[in-house]
């Protein structure tokens, strides 16, 4: 018989702790994504804002560029995403971020729609005249001799105005 008591530790080991913890990361890897689905109204809201962001740098733009809007002269996506992606001069040559007094006025990308998730532009003749169409390759319609954008989405908002004549 031992004169020493014996004591019995009551609660969890430090590895016991560190496995559970690592379990429930798991687990939050797995199922966070499926709960975080964006909800129509989300993308609504998502899709105004970017808009009004996406018009505010291109009304900026014009008024560094003595009115004119980016590729006003071009039908070419690319030469829009130079000019509001790079910087500028008042002519609207564009060179390296830093290297011309104007611009960028997006950092690395264009925002995205949240409906096709497309960050590219289609430049058109008259944006009201285009049809949306969700098709994921392009998402955003631009006519350079209005300065006019509109997201492309076949979505309604709640009100049920067409999101692409916001």
């Amino acid at each position: 018989m031992s004169l020493v008591p014996s004591r019995r530790h009551r609660g969890f080991t430090l590895v016991e702790v560190l496995m559970f913890t690592a379990i429930l990361g798991v687990l939050a890897v797995g199922i966070l994504p499926q709960v975080a689905i964006q909800t129509p109204d989300d993308l609504e809201k998502i899709a105004r804002t970017r808009l009004r962001v996406f018009r505010q740098q291109i009304q900026l733009y014009a008024q560094e560029h003595n009115g004119k809007y980016p590729a006003q002269d071009s039908r070419d996506s690319r030469d829009f995403e130079d000019a509001l992606l790079y910087s500028s001069d008042e002519d609207g040559k564009v060179g390296s971020v830093g290297t011309k007094p104007f611009g960028p006025y997006f950092i690395q990308h264009l925002p995205a729609n949240p409906y096709t998730n497309s960050t590219r532009v289609k430049v058109v003749s008259d944006v009201d005249a285009v049809r949306s169409d969700d098709n994921p390759l392009y998402g955003w319609f631009y006519d350079p001799t209005t300065g006019r954008i509109k997201a492309n989405t076949t979505a309604t908002a709640e009100n049920g105005t067409p999101i692409d004549e916001y």
